[in-house]
């Protein structure tokens, strides 16, 4: 569904950007989730987009967990889950990186 993930900067400081292409237009709309976990597992933000109509796009995050609290250094896993409006699902993980 999606294809050329990539966040930039990797390593960020403060923010960075989620971005990707839809392999097929036929697929639009499409629903994102993007779920950005600690390396134990722990659930620290999820942004959620279900109104994509563009082959590419882009999805900022500012670098802080689900109480608007800033994430310490370190390396997180990013689970991104699109689904199709013809139901179809794909997943997919990535790691980044912050730095101060």
């Amino acid at each position: 569904i999606i294809s050329d993930f990539l966040n930039l900067p990797n390593p960020f400081r403060e923010n960075t950007h989620f971005t990707f292409q839809l392999s097929d237009p036929s697929y639009l709309p499409i629903y994102i989730e993007i779920n950005i976990y600690s390396l134990d597992g722990k659930l620290i933000e999820t942004l959620k987009n279900n109104n994509i109509y563009q082959t590419f796009n882009s999805i900022s995050w500012d670098g802080t967990n689900d109480s608007n609290e800033e994430i310490p250094n370190g390396s997180y896993i990013v689970q991104i889950i699109s689904k199709a409006n013809n139901g179809d699902e794909q997943k997919s993980k990535h790691i980044i990186t912050k730095i101060k």
